[in-house]
């Protein structure tokens, strides 16, 4: 049965019964654009409840407080169950604001995340999946959020969350990553959104009067040049316009052609392709490229900052199907690092007075985690012995002695060593080398390709034995138990013979499987890294060390000062044996001490 909950006897009624409740699902009903908290649905085996806090109605409703110091104990009851799906930001934190340390709960959408990344993880597309289940009654809630409407909507929630618990529980035991989810995945949950209240201190003088004025100064010059070689004035964003001003004033050639529309494409690649053949097609890179840098980022950070100056960004669990994090309210994975104004960008995060930031980096983690799955003795006996294995590379690609390999040709060794190891083709490695800059032949970079690829045969091997575990088993391991699942590969495999579609998806596939045993393992490497931080933090750090952000292959601390020293081995310690851990191969953590996040000035 389902009931409105909205007297102080009512509530009482329902403490008895949750109190007697092994599991519980609750959902909250909460407009964040109005800071309103409508109310919350909860439900257990028998019944079904909404509890009405903040709807604009004349309705009798209850204070959120009284409702939460009454259920108090209930959520803080680590016997009893408390399901919830993506309850970070509010199944958890927004009870926190109400004093409730929720504890012993149950995140159902990561439990499916777990089961089955290739899906989404939405309730309602949950639902569908595992029972065929619509929404029937309610797309969407109505703008006024009437109290009976929102109560349905929530309470059937809160029911398709205890189903799902249900279906979840068992399902985790049998494909071994129970342990991984309790352990691991469920304490996260806070970590994270510890990390997000925290937040990300940022100098907006410095965006503000500095880096967005900079910009805006480089806009107008790009615009100007532009528009004095087309002698008129246009709309520099409709790609109609652009391609007439290219292709049919100055000439220069059309190289590509829009899939859905057949028209010129003026997309990056397009105008790379013909960048050498007048000076204005950089100045339509370089005018969108400021463009991007300005609205993306600059107002980006600037609409993100809340009143504190600082980011709370949110860290994503099951944000991407490897086991890496995706981050959202303003994504810091995509702060730009290259260049001097993704530099000045980068450096907007700070430090505040008295504090330090820590940037942790796993050095070359991909690549030593290559080295430990493949065991490829060219990896394991640079790693192993210290050897520069960038400049080892550019000796074999240019046939010489490492001595005398210089700065540029090490790069295109780095390059090499980073892009081929999760199998790219000799076609876009070429275009690969000549998007980074490196201007090469085919003839070239096909020969660099056969060098590298001679120079790791286990790599080769490795990636050889990705095949055949897919070819058995459809997925591969990233960090035991874990798993990527392909779910179609083998009939994909069936039909490559004789369909070139099949053929480039298995090609595809298997490339997909081989990045994210690496991907993967670096994910969750990092999470246990993260939970060691946390758990083991010596009392001397707490409240003076504050774990902030984690991106791409980092991690960053804001840091009292006076403990930096303290703190710098305790984070090496956690990064490169968590729990333990160890690599066939050591890991080297290079942490830097920072004021701004891109680097000092």
């Amino acid at each position: 049965m389902r009931y409105i909950c909205n007297t102080e006897e009512q509530v009482l009624n329902l403490y008895d019964e949750l109190a007697d409740a092994p599991v519980f699902a609750y959902d909250i009903e909460y407009l964040t654009e109005k800071n309103q908290f409508l109310g919350i649905g909860i439900a257990t085996e028998e019944n079904s409840y909404y509890v009405p806090f903040q709807h604009d109605t004349k309705l009798k409703q209850l204070e959120p407080s009284f409702f939460f110091n009454v259920m108090f104990c209930i959520f803080s009851d680590s016997t009893t169950i408390k399901a919830i799906h993506g309850g970070m930001v509010f199944e958890i934190g927004l009870l926190q604001k109400y004093g409730v340390d929720v504890v012993n709960y149950f995140d159902t959408m990561i439990a499916h995340w777990l089961v089955d990344e290739n899906t989404k993880q939405g309730l309602k597309e949950l639902m569908l999946i595992e029972y065929g289940k619509v929404r029937s009654k309610f797309k969407a809630l109505p703008k006024d959020y009437p109290v009976k409407i929102t109560a349905e909507y929530c309470m059937q929630d809160a029911e398709n969350t205890l189903q799902l618990y249900h279906n979840l529980r068992p399902r985790l035991e049998a494909e071994k990553v129970d342990k991984w989810f309790y352990n691991v995945e469920m304490p996260l949950i806070k970590i994270l959104l510890d990390m997000s209240k925290y937040g990300f201190p940022v100098d907006l003088k410095w965006l503000t009067e500095g880096v967005s004025k900079e910009i805006q100064t480089k806009i107008i010059a790009a615009k100007s040049s532009i528009f004095k070689v087309a002698g008129q004035l246009f709309n520099l964003e409709a790609n109609k316009q652009m391609a007439e001003f290219l292709f049919d004033k100055l000439k220069l050639p059309a190289t590509k052609v829009t899939e859905k529309t057949g028209s010129r494409s003026v997309n990056e690649e397009a105008l790379k392709a013909i960048e050498s053949k007048h000076k204005v097609v950089s100045d339509v890179l370089e005018y969108r490229g400021l463009q991007k840098l300005q609205s993306t980022y600059v107002e980006g950070i600037l609409n993100a900052v809340k009143d504190d100056e600082r980011i709370h960004a949110e860290l994503v669990q099951q944000g991407t199907r490897t086991g890496r994090f995706s981050c959202r309210n303003i994504n810091m994975q995509n702060i730009p690092q290259k260049g001097e104004l993704g530099k000045k960008i980068r450096q907007t995060f700070v430090a505040e007075k008295g504090y330090a930031l820590l940037k942790a980096d796993q050095s070359q983690f991909e690549l030593r985690i290559m080295a430990h799955k493949s065991e490829d003795q060219t990896l394991v006996n640079a790693y192993k012995n210290n050897l520069d294995l960038h400049k080892q590379t550019a000796s074999k690609l240019f046939n010489k002695t490492e001595e005398l390999v210089t700065k540029d040709e090490r790069y295109i060794g780095k390059t090499g060593n980073f892009a081929l190891q999760y199998g790219m083709g000799k076609h876009t490695w070429c275009n690969y080398l000549n998007n980074e800059g490196i201007a090469v032949e085919r003839e070239v970079s096909d020969s660099w390709w056969n060098v590298w690829w001679a120079n790791f045969p286990g790599v080769k091997a490795y990636h050889d034995k990705i095949l055949k575990q897919l070819s058995i088993d459809e997925f591969v391991y990233t960090f035991s138990p874990r798993k990527r699942r392909f779910p179609q590969f083998k009939y994909y495999a069936s039909q490559a013979s004789t369909n070139k579609d099949m053929y480039f998806r298995v090609l595809q596939m298997w490339r997909e499987a081989v990045n994210a045993s690496i991907q993967g393992f670096v994910g969750n490497w990092m999470r246990l890294s993260m939970l060691e931080f946390v758990a083991k933090l010596p009392e001397e750090l707490k409240d003076k060390c504050f774990m902030i952000m984690q991106v791409h292959d980092e991690l960053v601390f804001h840091c009292r000062e006076e403990v930096v020293d303290i703190a710098k081995p305790y984070i090496n310690k956690c990064m490169v044996q968590p729990y333990g851990l160890k690599l066939k191969v050591p890991l080297e953590v290079e942490i830097q001490q920072l004021k701004r996040w891109g680097g000092d000035e």
